[in-house]
Protein backbone atom coordinates (compact mmCIF):
# COMPACT_ATOMS: atom_id res chain seq x y z
CA UNK A 1 0.00 0.00 0.00
CA UNK A 2 1.24 3.47 -0.84
CA UNK A 3 0.07 7.07 -0.67
CA UNK A 4 0.84 10.32 -2.48
CA UNK A 5 1.04 9.10 -6.06
CA UNK A 6 0.63 12.49 -7.76
CA UNK A 7 4.02 12.09 -9.47
CA UNK A 8 3.99 8.29 -9.56
CA UNK A 9 5.27 5.60 -7.25
CA UNK A 10 8.81 7.00 -7.44
CA UNK A 11 7.78 9.96 -5.26
CA UNK A 12 5.16 8.18 -3.13
CA UNK A 13 5.39 6.89 0.44
CA UNK A 14 4.16 3.81 2.29
CA UNK A 15 0.52 3.54 3.21
CA UNK A 16 -0.50 0.64 5.38
CA UNK A 17 -2.95 -1.09 7.67
CA UNK A 18 -4.44 0.65 10.68
CA UNK A 19 -7.21 0.10 13.18
CA UNK A 20 -8.95 1.96 15.97
CA UNK A 21 -12.05 1.62 18.09
CA UNK A 22 -14.13 3.65 20.47
CA UNK A 23 -16.76 3.03 23.10
CA UNK A 24 -19.70 5.26 23.91
CA UNK A 25 -21.59 3.78 26.87
CA UNK A 26 -22.40 0.24 25.70
CA UNK A 27 -21.92 1.02 21.98
CA UNK A 28 -18.62 -0.15 20.48
CA UNK A 29 -17.44 0.90 17.01
CA UNK A 30 -14.27 -0.47 15.44
CA UNK A 31 -12.55 0.42 12.20
CA UNK A 32 -9.91 -1.19 10.02
CA UNK A 33 -8.38 0.43 6.93
CA UNK A 34 -5.89 -0.43 4.23
CA UNK A 35 -4.58 2.93 3.08
CA UNK A 36 -3.56 2.77 -0.58
CA UNK A 37 -4.61 6.26 -1.63
CA UNK A 38 -3.78 8.53 -4.51
CA UNK A 39 -3.73 11.44 -2.06
CA UNK A 40 -1.54 12.38 0.89
CA UNK A 41 -2.31 11.50 4.51
CA UNK A 42 -2.45 14.55 6.75
CA UNK A 43 -2.77 14.99 10.49
CA UNK A 44 -5.68 16.82 12.14
CA UNK A 45 -3.74 20.10 11.83
CA UNK A 46 -3.36 19.74 8.05
CA UNK A 47 0.32 18.75 8.07
CA UNK A 48 1.34 16.08 5.55
CA UNK A 49 2.38 12.91 7.39
CA UNK A 50 2.99 10.74 4.34
CA UNK A 51 2.39 11.37 0.68
CA UNK A 52 3.89 12.75 -2.48
CA UNK A 53 7.50 13.80 -1.97
CA UNK A 54 9.23 16.82 -3.51
CA UNK A 55 11.60 14.46 -5.36
CA UNK A 56 12.42 10.76 -5.47
CA UNK A 57 15.41 11.33 -3.18
CA UNK A 58 13.68 13.64 -0.71
CA UNK A 59 11.51 13.04 2.34
CA UNK A 60 10.07 16.55 2.09
CA UNK A 61 6.32 16.48 1.36
CA UNK A 62 5.20 18.07 -1.90
CA UNK A 63 1.56 18.57 -0.72
CA UNK A 64 -0.51 17.06 -3.52
CA UNK A 65 -3.69 18.98 -2.73
CA UNK A 66 -1.92 22.34 -2.81
CA UNK A 67 -0.18 21.53 -6.11
CA UNK A 68 -3.46 20.41 -7.67
CA UNK A 69 -5.41 23.44 -6.41
CA UNK A 70 -2.75 25.83 -7.68
CA UNK A 71 -2.65 24.12 -11.09
CA UNK A 72 1.01 23.18 -10.65
CA UNK A 73 0.27 19.48 -11.21
CA UNK A 74 -2.31 17.35 -13.01
CA UNK A 75 -3.86 14.12 -11.85
CA UNK A 76 -2.44 10.93 -13.26
CA UNK A 77 -4.94 8.90 -15.24
CA UNK A 78 -4.09 5.48 -13.82
CA UNK A 79 -6.92 4.37 -11.55
CA UNK A 80 -6.04 0.75 -10.84
CA UNK A 81 -3.35 1.69 -8.29
CA UNK A 82 -5.51 3.52 -5.75
CA UNK A 83 -8.02 1.93 -3.41
CA UNK A 84 -8.49 2.64 0.28
CA UNK A 85 -10.50 -0.14 1.88
CA UNK A 86 -12.31 0.40 5.18
CA UNK A 87 -14.42 -1.81 7.41
CA UNK A 88 -16.49 -0.53 10.30
CA UNK A 89 -18.01 -2.97 12.78
CA UNK A 90 -20.59 -1.95 15.36
CA UNK A 91 -22.36 -3.92 18.07
CA UNK A 92 -25.72 -2.42 17.09
CA UNK A 93 -28.55 -3.54 14.84
CA UNK A 94 -28.53 -1.85 11.41
CA UNK A 95 -30.62 -2.55 8.34
CA UNK A 96 -29.19 -2.28 4.83
CA UNK A 97 -30.20 1.35 4.31
CA UNK A 98 -28.94 2.48 7.72
CA UNK A 99 -25.66 0.60 7.21
CA UNK A 100 -25.25 2.27 3.82
CA UNK A 101 -25.78 5.72 5.38
CA UNK A 102 -23.30 4.92 8.18
CA UNK A 103 -20.75 3.88 5.53
CA UNK A 104 -21.23 7.22 3.76
CA UNK A 105 -20.80 9.11 7.04
CA UNK A 106 -17.75 7.03 7.95
CA UNK A 107 -15.95 8.11 4.78
CA UNK A 108 -15.96 11.66 6.15
CA UNK A 109 -13.36 10.51 8.67
CA UNK A 110 -11.11 9.35 5.85
CA UNK A 111 -11.78 12.52 3.88
CA UNK A 112 -10.58 14.55 6.86
CA UNK A 113 -7.10 13.00 6.70
CA UNK A 114 -6.59 11.91 3.07
CA UNK A 115 -6.20 14.76 0.60
CA UNK A 116 -7.41 14.56 -2.11
CA UNK A 117 -9.82 11.80 -1.16
CA UNK A 118 -12.22 9.77 -3.29
CA UNK A 119 -10.85 11.29 -6.49
CA UNK A 120 -11.82 10.11 -9.97
CA UNK A 121 -8.83 7.75 -9.86
CA UNK A 122 -9.50 6.24 -6.42
CA UNK A 123 -11.57 3.11 -5.92
CA UNK A 124 -12.36 3.65 -2.24
CA UNK A 125 -14.68 1.19 -0.54
CA UNK A 126 -16.15 1.43 2.98
CA UNK A 127 -18.08 -1.51 4.43
CA UNK A 128 -20.20 -1.56 7.58
CA UNK A 129 -20.85 -4.68 9.62
CA UNK A 130 -23.65 -4.81 12.14
CA UNK A 131 -22.56 -7.46 14.61
CA UNK A 132 -24.91 -6.92 17.53
CA UNK A 133 -28.46 -6.31 18.54
CA UNK A 134 -28.23 -3.02 20.45
CA UNK A 135 -30.60 -0.26 19.43
CA UNK A 136 -28.61 2.88 18.51
CA UNK A 137 -29.11 6.04 16.47
CA UNK A 138 -27.44 5.53 13.05
CA UNK A 139 -26.19 9.13 13.13
CA UNK A 140 -24.44 8.44 16.43
CA UNK A 141 -22.85 5.37 14.88
CA UNK A 142 -21.86 7.34 11.76
CA UNK A 143 -20.10 10.01 13.80
CA UNK A 144 -18.22 7.41 15.82
CA UNK A 145 -17.37 5.48 12.65
CA UNK A 146 -15.91 8.62 11.06
CA UNK A 147 -13.78 9.16 14.16
CA UNK A 148 -12.39 5.61 14.20
CA UNK A 149 -11.61 5.63 10.47
CA UNK A 150 -9.81 8.97 10.80
CA UNK A 151 -7.67 7.56 13.61
CA UNK A 152 -7.17 4.29 11.70
CA UNK A 153 -5.78 6.09 8.64
CA UNK A 154 -3.30 8.07 10.72
CA UNK A 155 -2.23 4.92 12.59
CA UNK A 156 -1.80 3.09 9.27
CA UNK A 157 0.85 5.47 7.95
CA UNK A 158 2.50 5.97 11.33
CA UNK A 159 2.95 2.23 11.85
CA UNK A 160 4.07 1.41 8.29
CA UNK A 161 7.67 0.47 7.60
CA UNK A 162 9.48 1.68 4.50
CA UNK A 163 9.90 -0.75 1.63
CA UNK A 164 12.65 -0.31 -0.94
CA UNK A 165 12.08 2.95 -2.81
CA UNK A 166 8.98 3.70 -0.69
CA UNK A 167 9.97 5.49 2.51
CA UNK A 168 7.57 5.59 5.44
CA UNK A 169 6.49 8.26 7.91
CA UNK A 170 8.91 6.71 10.42
CA UNK A 171 11.77 7.49 8.02
CA UNK A 172 11.03 11.20 8.29
CA UNK A 173 11.97 11.03 12.00
CA UNK A 174 9.37 13.58 13.07
CA UNK A 175 7.51 13.08 16.37
CA UNK A 176 7.52 9.31 16.41
CA UNK A 177 4.57 8.84 18.79
CA UNK A 178 1.74 6.88 17.21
Amino acid sequence: ASVGKLFGIEQAMKGGLGSASCRSDDLVVGGLVVVNAYGDVIDTNGNVLAGCRASSTSLEPADSARLLKEGKARSRRISVENTTLAVVAVNARLGKIAASRVAAQATLGMAAVIRPFHSHIDGDLPLVLSVGDKDADPNRIGLLAAEVLQRSVIKAVKSADGLGVLPAWKDRGIGLEI
